[in-house]
């Protein structure tokens, strides 16, 4: 019976074993969408660069193709809703004197814009001790003039600009972007995250909400917020100005020099120093440091100071002042305080 079987297989023909052609068809297809395939993108400007302003009018989203040097007026306008612009890693720049202009600009009240990934650039430097400027380029970096309603600015750098280096309003988002030598403010909007403002003319950063992020400026403020956490704010100028301004602070730290260091309504877990002005000064604090070269107070609470530290380096200066303070120390200097426990 075996040799039967045996038999029985080598008797089949030789198409009973076939497995088919061995050369492939052809190469695979392609399994994944192309990016124009998931966002189709208008492309603007040139390849090698422009020198004309770009106007964008329609709503969409916009990939810009190449650099773009203007010598006057705006590089890029905007005047139309719901309007993504990717810069693709490229610079929009000015050679303009006097500065006119800025690099990125909307009109009317424009919704839903959404500007990333790029460089904005001049020739401005600011004197970080005076604020003065030489140089030229944009009057201001991306400018909203009447209202810019739920706007995402992100992952941009804006140096060398006269006036301000961000300038949105109502619902706008800013992330991830980085501002250098502007005459006026580095960044404004509603919500800042992220971002690092430096030699500012005015403030570094005003918003109603600021985390994480860094302000430095001559005059006024180096971050000025409703809200501020994880922040740094300084001012680098001889001025009154206040380093880190907010009604409630967390994990802040703010320097002046004439002016205060940080001032709050609420401060927690933060430090204010200055050299002749406040060191901190708060309604209440808690777990706070502040100190003064020669300034009248290092930490100055008007109302409650729990867990804090204050320093004051002049002869008879005041280290600490408070109406209520509880578990405080003077690390040089007096204490002024209305009703103290447990303290010595």
């Amino acid at each position: 019976m075996k040799h039967l079987l045996l038999f029985a297989t080598l008797a089949l023909p030789a198409l009973a074993f076939a497995q088919g052609a061995l050369t492939p068809p052809g190469a695979p297809a392609p399994t994944m969408k192309s990016l124009d395939q998931i966002e189709a993108r208008t492309p603007i400007g040139a390849v090698g660069g422009s020198t004309a302003t770009i106007a964008i009018t329609q709503p969409g989203s916009y990939v810009l193709l190449g650099n773009v040097t203007v010598t006057g007026g705006n590089a890029i306008t905007i005047s139309a809703d719901n309007v993504t612009l990717d810069l693709n890693g490229f610079t929009l720049s000015s050679t303009s004197k006097p500065t006119s202009g800025s690099g990125i600009r909307t009109f009317g009240t424009c919704r839903g814009i959404a500007i990333r990934n790029g460089h904005i650039s001049g020739s401005i430097l600011v004197d970080e001790s005076n604020g003065s400027m030489i140089g030229g380029g944009f009057e201001r970096g991306i400018f909203s003039g009447d209202f810019l309603i739920n706007s995402l600015v992100t992952d941009l750098t804006i140096d060398g600009v006269s006036n301000d280096g961000i300038y949105l309003d109502a619902s706008s988002a800013i992330d991830r972007c980085t501002v250098i030598n502007c005459g006026g403010t580095g960044i404004r909007g509603q919500v800042v995250s992220n971002c690092t403002a430096t030699a500012c003319g005015t403030t570094g950063i005003l918003a109603t909400t600021i985390s994480n992020s860094q302000g430095f400026a001559v005059k006024t403020s180096g971050i000025e917020a409703t809200t501020a956490t994880n922040c740094v704010g300084a001012i680098t100028g001889l001025t009154s100005g206040v380093g880190l301004k907010a009604g409630s602070a967390a994990n802040c730290t703010g320097t002046g020099t004439n002016g205060t260091g940080l001032l709050a309504g609420t401060a927690t877990d933060c430090t204010g120093t200055s050299n002749s002005g406040f060191g901190l000064q708060a309604d209440t604090a808690t777990g706070c440091h502040g100190a003064t070269l020669g300034g009248q107070r290092g930490l100055y609470i008007i109302g409650t100071a729990t867990n804090c530290r204050g320093k004051n380096s002049a002869a008879n200066g005041v280290a600490l002042s408070a109406h209520i303070a509880i578990g405080c120390t003077a690390e040089s200097g007096s204490i002024l305080v209305n009703y103290r426990y447990n303290m010595p």
